[in-house]
Formats: C-alpha cells, structure tokens, sequence
C-alpha cells in the first residue's frame, strides 16, 4: 500500500463532495407567482418647466417608485414619512403627498411644486397563477358533444365454395 492514509481521507472527501452536490439552497428568491403586485403610473409637471414620471410597484412585501427623468432612471425604495410617502436611493429622494410631489437629486437638481397631471395603471404586473385553456361545449344548448361514431364491423368471410 502506497497511500495507507489516503484510504481513511478519500471516504471523508467523497462524503463531503456528496453533501455539497446536494445542497438546495436556491441561487436567487424566485418571485412568488400567488403574489399579485400592482403598478401605476403618474407623470407630474414642475414649476421648473420640467416633468418626470413615477412607476409606483406596491405589494406585501415591498414598495417601490422607478422615476424617469430625461436620462435618468432611478428605481428608489419607500421610507417612513411623517406625512405623503417618501422614497429614497442614495443623494436622490423622490416625495409625494396626494396630488403634488418633490424631486431632489445629486448636482443640486430640486424639482418642487409638481403637479401631479396624469395616472395610469394599477393593473396586476405579476399573473396570480397561470392559467390553462379552457374548452368549450358547443353552442347546441349546452349539451356535451356526441361521441364519435363506433366503426363499421369487419365484414365476415365470403363461405368458401366448393
């Protein structure tokens, strides 16, 4: 024997290349396709001149505003807010309460008094689960199609002639 301790090592190394081969832990956290998340779209219009707009995606488990303005696009997380509501990434807050919003930004942008001048959405952006075709019974009164017709018999043999 050549390698007597590598008999006792290479089954304590084939066991741990087992166990790590059969680690589940998932990569990433898949969404949660039962979930339904909403977004809305609002487009606010500032006493600068300037206008940007807000995609709000609200669910259970976090809220979040993607504001667009000219090349920027900032996808900012809700903060507390003593009052409106309040998302923030970094230098950038974006804060809205009912029909007016604020947007401050690095460079000393400062975009106040918007208005909020339009909304759209608030449709489902993650199905709630998916869905299968449906067949439909055809429009004879409802009742359920007739089964196809059963074959012909085989004919018998001609009886063999003398």
């Amino acid at each position: 024997m050549r390698f007597p301790a590598l008999r006792r090592v290479a089954p304590v190394m084939l066991a741990c290349a087992f166990l790590a081969a059969c680690d589940t832990t998932p990569e990433e956290e898949l969404p949660d396709p039962a979930v339904q998340v909403r977004a809305t779209t609002s487009t606010y219009s500032c006493s600068q001149g300037r206008s940007f707009t807000v995609t709000f995606s609200d669910d259970e488990e976090a809220s979040e505003a993607t504001l667009v303005l000219d090349d920027l696009n900032i996808l900012m997380e809700r903060e507390k807010s003593a009052t409106g509501v309040r998302y923030t990434l970094d230098d950038y807050t974006f804060w809205t309460n009912g029909e007016t919003a604020m947007f401050e930004g690095t460079g000393g942008l400062a975009l106040t008094a918007c208005a909020r001048i339009s909304v759209s959405g608030g449709e489902a952006i993650v199905p709630i689960a998916p869905v299968a075709p449906v067949e439909t019974a055809p429009a004879t009164g409802g009742e359920a199609p007739a089964s196809p017709p059963a074959p012909a018999p085989a004919p018998s043999p001609a009886p063999a002639t003398p």
